[in-house]
C-alpha cells in the first residue's frame, strides 16, 4: 500500500477508498464493504459509523489500517485479520487455526432451535465439531436451559470455544471436550442423556480442498475441512456412534456440503431408523441441513 503522508490522507472516507482499492486489486469481492469493517474495528465502532467519521484520524490509527488491509490482501480471512466473527448477534473470537463459522451454519442452528422449542424445557445438546464454539453458544443463549456439550478433536478449537463461552456469560451451560466426536461424551458419560446431537462436520472431499479459495484452501485447518475422498467419512463414523446408544427420543441436525443432503439422509435413516427425516435449504437454495428424528423405539 502506497504510504501516503498522514496530513494527505487522514479523514475515513479517503482511508476507506485506498483500502478498497488495495483489497480490490487482490479479487477481494466487497472490497469497500470490508475496509469499513477493518477500519470499524480498529476504531471500535460501527461500520456505519465509519463513513460518517470526517474527524482527523491518528497517525497509529492509520498504520494499523493499512496493515491490516495489507493481511487481508494476502487472503487471510477477514475473521482472522480482525479476530472477531458475528454469530446470530453474539460476536465471537475468532483466530487462525480454527474454522470460520458460515451463514450456512446460522440456518442449522436456528432450524435446530425451532426443533426444540416445542420439546424439552432443558434439553441436553451435543456440538461435535464445535470449531470456535459457534453452534455451542448459540443454542446455550437462545436456550437458557440447555446443557450443551462441545467437542472437538482440534486443542486449539477446545480452546477457543471455552473462551467464546466464557466472554459471553455461557460457562456455566458449555462444557467443552477434546476428542474425536462423540468418544469424549462417552467416556463422560453424558451420551446417552443427549436429546440433540448437532454437527457442523468436515464435508469437504479431499480432492476439492486445494480448490477452493485461498482463504479457505491456504489458511483454515484442513483438518476441520476434509470429509475424506466423498465428504463423508466423519458423517459414517457418527451415525455408527448414534447407533449405538441407548434407544431415547433424539434430534440429529446435520449440516451438509453441495450435493450431499441426500446421501446423508439415506445414511441416518439406514443406520438409525428415523422416524421422521426432514432437509432445509440454506438462503442460497442448498439443501444444507439434513435432521433425523429419532423416537424411543426406532434403533
Amino acid at each position: 500500500m502506497s504510504r501516503r503522508d498522514a496530513e494527505d490522507l487522514e479523514a475515513a472516507p479517503d482511508l476507506i477508498a485506498e483500502g478498497a482499492r488495495v483489497l480490490s486489486g487482490a479479487d477481494i469481492e466487497g472490497a469497500r464493504f470490508e475496509a469499513k469493517i477493518i477500519l470499524a474495528h480498529i476504531l471500535a465502532t460501527k461500520p456505519s459509523r465509519v463513513v460518517i467519521n470526517a474527524d482527523p484520524l491518528a497517525p497509529d490509527s492509520i498504520s494499523r489500517f493499512r496493515e491490516l488491509v495489507s493481511k487481508r490482501a494476502s487472503r487471510v480471512p477477514l475473521q482472522y485479520v480482525i479476530g472477531t466473527h458475528d454469530f446470530m448477534g453474539l460476536m465471537l473470537a475468532c483466530r487462525p487455526g480454527v474454522f470460520v463459522p458460515r451463514p450456512e451454519t446460522e440456518v442449522l442452528v436456528e432450524t435446530v432451535l425451532g426443533s426444540l422449542r416445542p420439546g424439552r424445557d432443558r434439553p441436553t445438546v451435543a456440538d461435535v465439531g464445535c470449531g470456535s464454539g459457534a453452534i455451542a453458544v448459540a443454542i446455550a443463549h437462545h436456550l437458557p436451559g440447555a446443557a450443551v456439550h462441545a467437542v472437538d478433536i482440534s486443542a486449539d478449537a477446545v480452546r477457543l470455544t471455552a473462551e467464546n463461552a466464557r466472554r459471553l456469560g455461557l460457562a456455566q451451560s458449555v462444557r467443552v471436550y477434546e476428542g474425536h466426536l462423540l468418544d469424549p461424551l462417552l467416556a463422560a458419560g453424558v451420551a446417552d442423556e443427549l436429546d440433540a446431537i448437532v454437527a457442523n462436520l468436515p464435508y469437504i472431499p479431499s480432492g476439492e480442498i486445494d480448490g477452493l479459495a485461498p482463504e479457505i484452501s491456504k489458511h483454515e485447518p484442513r483438518e476441520a475441512l476434509d470429509g475424506g475422498p466423498d465428504g463423508l467419512m466423519y458423517f459414517r463414523k457418527l451415525v455408527s456412534q448414534i447407533e449405538a446408544l441407548p434407544p431415547r427420543r433424539r434430534l440429529v441436525a446435520l449440516e451438509v456440503g453441495l450435493g450431499q443432503a441426500r446421501q446423508v439422509a439415506r445414511l441416518l435413516q439406514s443406520g438409525l431408523e428415523c422416524s421422521a427425516i426432514e432437509m432445509r435449504r440454506d438462503h442460497g437454495g442448498i439443501e444444507r441441513i439434513v435432521l433425523g428424528f429419532i423416537d424411543s423405539q426406532s434403533h
